[in-house]
């Protein structure tokens, strides 16, 4: 696995104003995988492997068994990472929910955008690695969004979407939507 950065967690740690019972997810998506070979290259303990898609339509998709072990071993490999153990701790301390979740599928884009949907995220980070997947985020995302740098600096690129609704709002939606009613009117009184 690619090394941890932490660097979002701890902006997030210090950055909001996170209360009991809040959650903080660090969430690992990868898409392909080194599928090991039982046959050794010479008599030591080398095997040979080669890198596959974790693709469940792939006639040569890795098997499902060795791909839930590597979710399993990439999970166990970041909940021991010294910098997350602090995190975990800090977060115990402030009463702050943190976990580690890790999966795998064909596309991460869609792994990360089911997992905010599901965990409901007011927030999300993106990594370096996302940063073409920014637009297909922020369109299907409420949340806020930003992103990590290059120089390790984080980019806010949005503030979350409101989702409130005010006498407000709804006077100026029925407003609109009582245009959109009279032009549709006209253009069938010019078509008549």
């Amino acid at each position: 696995m690619r090394e941890i950065n932490l660097i979002a967690i701890r902006w997030v740690l210090h950055g909001f104003s996170l209360n009991p019972g809040e959650a903080i997810i660090l969430f690992g998506a990868f898409h392909q995988v080194n599928n090991p070979s039982t046959l050794s290259f010479t008599e030591s303990e080398n095997l040979l492997g080669y890198r596959f898609k974790v693709e469940s339509r792939s006639m040569f998709g890795v098997n499902p068994k060795f791909i839930a072990e590597e979710v399993s071993r990439r999970k166990e490999e970041c909940i021991n990472n010294v910098e997350v153990i602090e995190i975990s701790k800090q977060c115990e301390k402030e009463k702050i929910e943190f976990h580690v979740e890790v999966h795998a599928g064909p596309n991460p884009k869609e792994l990360a955008l089911k997992a905010a949907k599901n965990f409901r995220a007011t927030w999300v980070v993106l990594d370096r690695q996302m940063k073409r997947d920014k637009k297909y985020i922020m369109e299907n995302l409420p949340c806020g969004i930003s992103r990590m740098m290059h120089n390790n600096t984080i980019e806010q690129l949005r503030g979350p979407k409101s989702t409130k609704v005010t006498s407000e709002t709804k006077d100026k939606s029925k407003s609109e939507d009582k245009i959109k009613v009279d032009e549709k009117d006209r253009q069938r009184s010019r078509k008549g």
